[in-house]
C-alpha cells in the first residue's frame, strides 16, 4: 500500500512538472521578447549615447553611410550613391549600407519572432523622446526599419529636424504581450491634451504641448502636413490602434519651449534616464 502511495505521489509530481513545463513553453517567448526589447532600448537611451555619435548618425542617409571627416568637402551630404566617384578615387571611401529605410511597406507587425530577428547593434540613434506623464522614455532612431520600431521610435522623413516643421515619429502599439500597455507607443492610448512631449538630440531640448489627438486611416497623410504660416512647429506621433493595423492613433503637440541640454534641469534630464520596465505582468 505504501509503495502505491509513493508511486501516486511521484506521478502527481511528474504531472505537475509537465504542466508547468508546457505552460512555460507556450508563454515564455513573450516575456523573453519583452526583456530583449527592454535591454536593447535601455542601451540606446540618450544618456548613454554621446553627442558625437548622434551627430554622426544624423548624417547617415537612406542605406548610405559616410564619415564626414574621411570624405571631406568633396561629397555633399545629400548626394545619392550613383553620384559617388568610382572606387579608384582613393580620396573618397566607399559608401556602406546603413540599414536606414523609410519604406513603410517593409514594416512588419511586432511579434516574438520579429523581436528575435531584429538587429540590436549599431542602430542609428539620433535623439530621445520622453513623455513623463505616460512613463515614456525611448531612443529615437533614424528611419522606420523593423529594428528601429522594435526598440524605440523611428523618424518618418529623412530630412526632418527637431524644432522645425512637422517632426514625425512612429513606433509600434504592442498587444498580447506582458506589460503591453507600457511598451513603445502603447502608452499613447492614455495621452491627453496639455501633457508635454520632450525631444532632445543632446544639443537642445524641445518641449511640445499636446493639442491634438485623433484616429485616422492608414491613408490619413494630412497629419504630416507642414504647419501653416503663423503656426508653431509641431511633433506628430503615430502608432496603430489595433493588432491588425486598421487605423492609426495620432498624437500631436506644438512647440512651446527650446533650451540647451547643458542648461536643462536635473528633473528634465531624469526624464531621459527612466529605465524601460523590463518585466511587467
Amino acid at each position: 500500500m505504501k509503495n502505491k502511495k509513493n508511486i501516486s505521489w511521484i506521478l502527481g509530481i511528474v504531472t505537475i512538472a509537465f504542466f508547468l513545463g508546457a505552460l512555460y513553453f507556450f508563454l515564455a517567448p513573450k516575456p523573453l521578447s519583452h526583456m530583449k526589447m527592454a535591454d536593447v532600448a535601455n542601451n540606446y537611451q540618450i544618456d548613454k549615447i554621446s553627442i558625437k555619435e548622434i551627430e554622426k548618425n544624423k548624417k547617415k542617409r537612406n542605406n548610405i553611410s559616410l564619415d564626414a571627416e574621411e570624405v571631406g568637402t568633396k561629397v555633399a551630404d545629400k548626394e545619392e550613391v550613383s553620384n559617388f566617384p568610382s572606387d579608384d578615387n582613393k580620396e573618397i571611401p566607399t559608401a556602406t549600407n546603413t540599414g536606414i529605410t523609410f519604406d513603410w511597406d517593409s514594416v512588419r507587425p511586432i511579434s516574438p519572432d520579429t523581436i528575435s530577428q531584429a538587429k540590436s547593434d549599431d542602430l542609428p540613434v539620433v535623439g530621445g523622446i520622453a513623455i513623463p506623464e505616460l512613463g515614456v522614455n525611448l531612443p529615437i532612431f533614424k528611419g522606420v526599419s523593423n529594428s528601429n520600431l522594435t526598440y524605440g521610435a523611428g523618424t518618418m522623413n529623412e530630412n526632418q529636424e527637431m524644432g522645425e516643421g512637422n517632426y514625425g515619429l512612429a513606433s509600434h502599439h504592442v498587444f498580447s504581450m506582458a506589460g503591453a500597455s507600457e511598451l513603445l507607443f502603447s502608452p499613447l492610448d492614455r495621452a491627453s491634451k496639455g501633457q508635454n512631449i520632450y525631444l532632445t538630440d543632446k544639443g537642445k531640448v524641445y518641449v511640445y504641448e499636446i493639442d491634438n489627438i485623433e484616429e485616422v486611416t492608414p491613408y490619413g497623410s494630412h497629419v504630416m502636413d507642414a504647419p501653416k504660416r503663423g503656426e508653431k512647429p509641431k511633433v506628430t506621433l503615430v502608432t496603430c490602434t489595433d493588432i491588425y493595423g486598421a487605423n492609426r492613433r495620432i498624437v500631436q503637440g506644438s512647440l512651446v519651449e527650446v533650451f540647451d541640454w547643458s542648461g536643462a534641469s536635473k528633473q528634465i534630464k531624469d526624464y531621459f534616464k527612466k529605465s524601460y520596465n523590463a518585466f511587467q505582468l
